[in-house]
């Protein structure tokens, strides 16, 4: 049985910010444009500590009622509404699924 949703963000290792988001709902295709989508998440990026490359840990991000309301979040609603209705229930499996994928840049270390 093929999901109602699904998304995904096109950028891959080694350059996760170069992609685009897409999410399928239903028969529709939607383009959700670029840049990470501010989900709430623990994320990982490199940073030069006396001259040696490291991993750091960091919260960032909103919460799902934060995000809903957010600019991001309106934004990324308004452009699926103005494709198709979407339920309470699917505004929230949006989100969850968004931020399964939702990154931050220097989270693959592709730019350094």
């Amino acid at each position: 049985m093929k999901k109602e949703i699904e998304v995904r963000w096109t950028g891959e290792y080694p350059i996760l910010c170069s992609g685009e988001w897409n999410i399928r709902i239903r028969n529709h295709l939607i383009n959700l444009g670029k840049g990470h989508m501010g989900t709430e998440g623990v994320y990982r990026r490199w940073v030069i500590i006396e001259c040696s490359e490291e991993w750091e840990t960091y919260t960032d991000g909103l919460d799902f009622e934060e995000w809903v309301v957010s600019t991001t979040g309106k934004r990324v609603l308004d452009t699926i509404r103005g494709v198709t209705e979407i339920s309470d229930k699917e505004v929230e499996e949006i989100y969850w699924l968004i931020q399964e994928k939702d990154w931050r840049s220097s989270s693959c270390g592709g730019c350094i």
